[in-house]
């Protein structure tokens, strides 16, 4: 059993696309979908513009205070309210008549408390809405005492990772496996991650059916 790959280290603040690769591939398939340039776009078209460009449904609690669909001046001001300095990182798509708006923006905290213990903390906004946090944790052995008792439904597999659904509000870690004797003598790394499905689907439906399209 060995730790995340290098790919995963690097890309952390969009690791839900992990999964989606296949649906990418698929893009070609829902050509009916893109809006080109010049030619106006049907009603279902416009209606799907509009849902990604103002994503809504119900916020799910993520981590600590935040919960889906907050905005990113909200809780970068939350985060510095509490004393911490966030990192704004900026990851958008030029706007274009061809595919509906796509902003990827993030907030990241270096040594954010999280359950006591302390970690990097990457938020992830789909069109001005937080989907996803993941916490990447210095410690990982009291952490996974702490979690276990904040996120008691986890349950784990068997290979190496724990997961809890509770409709839209999906947590996922390995921290149970990096702070065990095979996890500590692979070097694994314990993180933890916060989502919302429904924006994650929303971002990946983006990724198939326009990201073979944009620049």
């Amino acid at each position: 059993m060995q730790g995340p790959p290098d790919w995963w280290k690097k890309w952390k603040p969009l690791r839900w696309l992990a999964g989606i690769g296949a649906l990418a591939a698929l893009g070609g398939a829902v050509a009916p979908y893109f809006i080109e340039v010049g030619v106006e776009a049907s009603p279902e078209a416009l209606e799907k513009t509009l849902t990604y460009s103002t994503p809504s449904g119900t916020p799910v609690a993520l981590l600590d205070q935040f919960k889906s669909y907050d905005k990113p001046e909200q809780v970068e001001e939350a985060l510095s309210a509490a004393g911490y300095a966030p990192t704004l990182t900026r990851n958008r798509k030029p706007r274009s008549k061809n595919y509906p708006p796509r902003d990827l923006d993030s907030l990241v905290v270096i040594n954010y408390k999280h359950l006591g213990v302390e970690g990097r903390l990457d938020l992830v906004f789909f069109n001005g809405a937080l989907m996803q946090a993941i916490f990447d944790v210095y410690k990982a052995a009291p952490y996974a005492e702490a979690l276990g008792a904040a996120e008691p439904g986890l349950k784990r597999d068997r290979l190496g990772t724990a997961e809890l659904r509770d409709g839209d509000r999906r947590v996922l870690t390995n921290i149970f496996f990096s702070a065990g004797a095979v996890g500590r003598a692979a070097g694994s790394e314990g993180w933890a991650m916060w989502q919302d499905t429904g924006l994650v689907k929303l971002a990946s439906e983006w990724e198939a059916q326009f990201g073979l399209v944009t620049p």
